[in-house]
């Protein structure tokens, strides 16, 4: 479970979103609903991740969004 901290303040309450490539895979799009620049929220996702080191590389989509920190949970 890779879990993405983030803080949209878009103008107008905008949906933002990023794209996630794992290890150079197809890009996946993350959405990252308004919360204001004052609150962080988190957006989830589950993914397959290989033994050993992995590449994940966020990119811009649409609006503005931050990205804080992400953590990476096994999904038992």
């Amino acid at each position: 479970v890779i879990v993405i901290r983030n803080s949209n303040g878009s103008a107008g309450n905008a949906l933002a979103t990023h794209w996630l490539s794992i290890n150079n895979d197809n890009p996946i799009e993350l959405h990252i609903v308004y919360s204001g620049w004052d609150h962080w929220g988190v957006s989830m996702l589950r993914a397959n991740l290989r033994a050993g080191d992995n590449t994940l590389m966020l990119k811009k989509g649409v609006n503005f969004a931050e990205i804080d920190m992400i953590d990476i949970f096994l999904d038992e």
